[in-house]
């Protein structure tokens, strides 16, 4: 006499279901991409418009960190940015470096030149923000600005 073997159960999900899962995550995919694409579309080109105007006078801003300049935790942070003006108009710079955590903590804050590079000591393996403001020199409004994180990271030896 033979027993009825019970059906084996399992905590894994059957083929049918993880077949039914996978192509929901592909056709979910497939949509985020297609909305993606038809956004981009809406300017000749396929790239998103720029709005009129929208020109930022900081052409350039980069930053090099040096950890190793002490046994004593500080180290600098070499800033080198570029800024034309949009519209031809006399402009002015300003150059921050501030601690990222507390913004009110600066290691550099002063006017200068429209291009160059400016040292900054600050305390190594610290986030900071290397900010520069442009104004028009008329006015002294704010015509635009671009930041970036700057730090001197211990690599090791």
């Amino acid at each position: 006499m033979r027993h009825a073997r019970p059906e084996p159960t399992s905590a894994r999900p059957s083929l049918r279901r993880r077949a039914a899962v996978v192509s929901l995550a592909a056709g979910l995919a497939l949509t985020a991409a297609v909305g993606t694409a038809s956004a981009k579309e809406v300017t000749s080109g396929g790239t998103p418009a720029t709005p009129a105007g929208a020109c930022n006078p900081v052409s350039s801003l980069s930053y090099k960190g040096d950890a190793t300049t002490s046994d004593t935790g500080v180290g600098t942070v070499r800033v080198s940015y570029g800024v034309k003006s949009c519209d031809g108009a006399a402009v002015t710079a300003r150059l921050a470096v501030v601690l990222s955590a507390n913004p009110s903590v600066s290691a550099y804050d002063d006017a200068v030149p429209l291009s160059g590079k400016v040292t900054a000591v600050v305390t190594r393996n610290t986030s900071y923000i290397a900010k520069v403001d442009v104004f028009d020199a008329a006015s002294g409004a704010l015509v635009g600005s671009r930041q970036i994180y700057v730090a001197a990271v211990y690599k090791g030896v």
